[in-house]
């Protein structure tokens, strides 16, 4: 879906990427890949402010810049780092009422469901939702965001899938994911969770 003469084109995009999962690419750096990764939104509409949180061992990932927020997590901690993505995720979705995008580049979440359904439920209340992942998407993913990448494509600078001619293509205007029980609307996270997202946030990176 391109994001041209509609409200989206000139809005935020917040990107969350766990460089782990999506990983840099042989040959480019974090930079590289950052600049790309705004090439490809421009490419499909996408003209506003761009900010990219990357996490992560920082130490294994190459040149970083003041452009890209880095929040180190060792390898081992990926339970920990993937629950910090998500909750940053929605406390910025919660702090941006406006029409915004937000793009989540992490691993395989076909099958999480719970997650599936909290991101329809931002995409019901007219947040934009971009998505990559290392693998092929599946159609359960194809419901979900307004545009999903290949993480390959995606961190070279590359279109989108294309939805409308995939074979696992879907109408997007689907209520909720397949597996979920439909026409039940699944809850926002909650003031609390976004309290402790915010203190979260404030503490110190971990080591």
């Amino acid at each position: 879906m391109s994001a041209s003469n509609n409200i989206y084109a000139e809005a935020k995009t917040a990107v969350f990427w766990d460089i782990e999962d999506c990983k840099i690419p042989n040959g480019l750096d974090a930079i590289d890949v950052s600049h790309n990764i705004r090439r490809a939104l421009a490419n499909v509409g996408y003209h506003g402010t761009v900010s990219i949180k990357a996490y992560g061992d920082g130490t294994k990932a190459g040149s970083f810049s003041a452009e890209i927020e880095l929040v180190h997590f060792p390898a081992e901690h990926k339970r920990e780092k993937l629950k910090e993505i998500l909750a940053d995720f929605f406390v910025w979705a919660m702090d941006h009422r406006e029409p915004s995008n937000l793009m989540l580049l992490v691993g395989d979440i076909s099958e999480d469901t719970a997650l599936l359904d909290a991101i329809q439920f931002l995409r019901s209340q007219n947040y934009n939702i971009l998505l990559a992942q290392p693998q092929v998407a599946t159609g359960v993913l194809l419901t979900i965001p307004s545009s999903a990448w290949l993480w390959e494509s995606l961190s070279a600078g590359g279109k989108p899938i294309d939805q409308t001619t995939s074979s696992q293509s879907v109408d997007n205007t689907t209520s909720a994911c397949s597996g979920s029980s439909q026409g039940v609307m699944p809850s926002p996270p909650t003031s609390e969770r976004s309290g402790r997202a915010r203190r979260k946030r404030q503490s110190k990176v971990r080591h």
